[in-house]
């Protein structure tokens, strides 16, 4: 049946019925040929993970595609993989399927041939035949064992536009110079090797050991690859040479034949410095991703012609600083940046300017610290921020920020949630604090939010206290994250130390209370209250002790008694000065004195004016 008559039958089928159509179409579409499935409306032969050894033959010759995906054919050649009569053939597939070589004039039949994927399998060299596929724009040879490409192995590829040549054991050093110069609509080359491993020791450190030659200490000038091309290399868009074991870059790595392209790969690397000028020429720049190398410092020039970098990928380095004037210059452009798993002290990066278009900010794993939170108001439109596993003490200032979505703040220092901390922050969705040192939770935190949906909070020293009764309210939080809220744990008080707030706020909601000066605020004033009223006690205590002591001291000068007591102090006291007035009234005229002076009811005092030649002696020391 023809793939006309079929669609006509399908026409009929959806007006007269649409569920005849569709059971129509489902056994009407698919046809077995030789155990292989047929699909008459793509046109497509699929003989996939049948454990097929060969391709059968009788298949129909006027389909586009063949998909032989996951079998066991292991060479190819005129009798097991006959495609002479499948000259219609655009498509091929052979991924998987144990291929360890293929013959001469097997695939160069297949003229029309536009797309050539045979990756995953055992291929030490390029398959012959492909130099004369003139209309060939796909070619995939991924996760084979090909270590040489010959120089003139593209000749006739003109057409070709996408080469991925990744997961072989190709080193890219001792390529021929000018080996991809003639693919002259070359769009994307991919090229890595499995000869370098790496594998991740620590945050932000990388170890790389070579299993094959000494050229991997060598740098890449990447303009060499494509020297002296018929054309100039303006079609390429998208270059990955990730897992090279490249370590540095001469001057003049790119030129102006690459001024189109928008996405760089360096991942995987051995890169330890770049210069100032590396980036220079890729003005159209988009995407660049220098991801688990060995980068202790960044130019701070490196992009200050790359305003239209989008995408910047620094995880799994050695960073310790990045300063601001390294994002500066594509503030305006930069959507994603990721700084994850370095050794940063300290992050400033986004605080100079205005960054419009940040989406995805990614600092885990650093060990960013600070005397004062992070600003990141400046980055209006940011959606993510992740500041997991670092040394934060501070919440993060995110005020205002709109878009904000995610904010992962887990396994820092923080104690304290501001109340103001999410203010403005309607979008948030997830919010991770589990790990730090907090002690009690503020409900705006999760009011504020409205589509808040996630809240982790385990492992912090949660206070157990009328401060948290409100997670008791069933309308507060909602049910998607209600239960991890009520799975965190308590710290204190000490007889709910260890339970579950959850089972706390069901069981025994009684044992919430409030000590009312558990509040050191509250301790100080307590205690500078009692000193206070102390103070004013004790000086009411002198003020009331005080006169009495001056009116007891006149009494016993005036020759009184004080209480029931002896009047013997009293008079040794009037009994010396008795004496000494005696001895002063001995060198004056005794006429001239008015009174007698030993009247002791006189209140005035006997002696109007002395001479001032008197010699006033001294009171002796009386014991009493």
């Amino acid at each position: 049946m023809g793939s006309q008559s079929v669609v006509a039958i399908i026409l009929c089928g959806i007006l007269l019925s649409p569920d005849f159509a569709l059971i129509f179409a489902y056994y009407s579409i698919y046809t077995d040929v030789n155990g292989c499935s047929c699909d008459e409306i793509i046109l497509r032969i699929n003989c996939s993970a049948t454990g097929m050894q060969s391709l059968p033959v009788g298949l129909p010759e006027d389909y586009y595609s063949l998909y032989f995906n996951f079998n066991n054919v292991t060479f190819l050649n005129e009798e097991s993989f006959n495609v002479s009569s499948l000259t219609n053939i655009h498509e091929l597939s052979i991924i998987a399927s144990n291929v360890f070589d293929v013959e001469d004039d097997v695939l160069g039949s297949l003229n029309a041939l536009l797309w050539l994927d045979m990756k995953d399998n055992f291929l030490r060299a390029l398959p012959y035949g492909i130099d004369q596929m003139q209309d060939l724009q796909m070619l995939d040879l991924s996760g084979n064992l090909i270590s040489l490409i010959p120089l003139d192995s593209f000749n006739s590829n003109h057409r070709l536009s996408t080469l991925f040549l990744d997961r072989n054991y190709i080193d890219i050093h001792s390529l021929d110079r000018g080996v991809f110069s003639n693919l002259d609509n070359l769009r994307t080359l991919s090229v890595s090797s499995k000869s370098i491993q790496y594998s991740y020791e620590a945050a932000g450190e990388v170890s790389y050991s070579n299993l094959t030659g000494n050229n991997y200490s060598q740098c890449l000038n990447v303009s060499s690859l494509f020297d002296q091309p018929q054309t100039n290399v303006l079609t390429l868009l998208e270059l990955r040479l990730n897992s090279n074991g490249i370590r540095c870059f001469p001057s003049g790595t790119f030129n102006d034949w690459f001024v189109n392209l928008q996405i760089l790969d360096f991942g995987h690397n051995q890169i330890a410095t770049l210069t100032e000028d590396i980036f220079q020429p890729l003005i159209h720049l988009e995407q660049l991703i220098l991801e688990s190398n060995q980068l202790q410092i960044i130019p701070s020039t490196v992009f200050t012609t790359n305003f239209a970098l989008r995408v910047l990928i620094l995880k799994n380095n050695q960073l310790e600083t990045l300063s601001d004037s390294v994002i500066f210059p594509i503030s305006e452009s930069i959507e994603w940046l990721d700084v994850s798993n370095n050794r940063l002290h300290t992050w400033n990066g986004t605080a100079r300017g205005e960054y419009t278009r940040l989406e995805h900010l990614n600092l885990i794993s650093n060990s960013i610290a600070g005397d004062e939170p992070i600003q990141f108001t400046n980055i209006r439109r940011l959606r993510t921020l992740m500041l997991s596993f670092n040394k934060l003490t501070y919440f993060p200032n995110v005020t205002r920020l709109r878009h904000l979505e995610v904010l992962k703040l887990a396994y820092n220092r923080i104690k304290d949630l501001p109340l103001q901390a999410l203010q403005g922050c309607r979008q948030l969705k997830e919010l991770k604090m589990r790990h730090n040192l907090l002690q009690t939770v503020d409900e705006s935190i999760v009011t504020k939010p409205r589509y808040l949906e996630v809240l982790t909070l385990q492992s912090n020293p949660l206070v157990c206290d009328c401060n948290l009764k409100w997670l008791g309210d069933p309308n507060t939080l909602s049910d998607a994250f209600y239960n991890m809220v009520f799975s965190s744990t308590c710290d204190s008080p000490k007889f709910l130390s260890g339970k579950p707030i959850g089972d706390v706020l069901q069981d025994n909601p009684t044992d919430l209370i409030c000590n009312e000066f558990s509040d050191p605020t509250s301790m100080v004033m307590l205690v500078s209250i009692w000193l206070l009223v102390i103070a004013l006690i004790v000086c009411f205590k002198l003020y009331q002790t005080f006169p009495f002591s001056r009116r007891k001291y006149r009494a016993i000068a005036m020759g009184g008694t004080v209480g029931h007591g002896p009047p013997a102090i009293p008079g040794l006291i009037k009994k010396e000065r008795l004496s000494i007035r005696y001895r002063r009234m001995s060198e004056v005229d005794v006429e001239k004195q008015p009174r007698r002076l030993s009247s002791p009811s006189s209140p005035e005092s006997p002696i109007k004016s002395l001479p001032s030649n008197i010699q006033w002696a001294k009171i002796p020391e009386t014991q009493v």
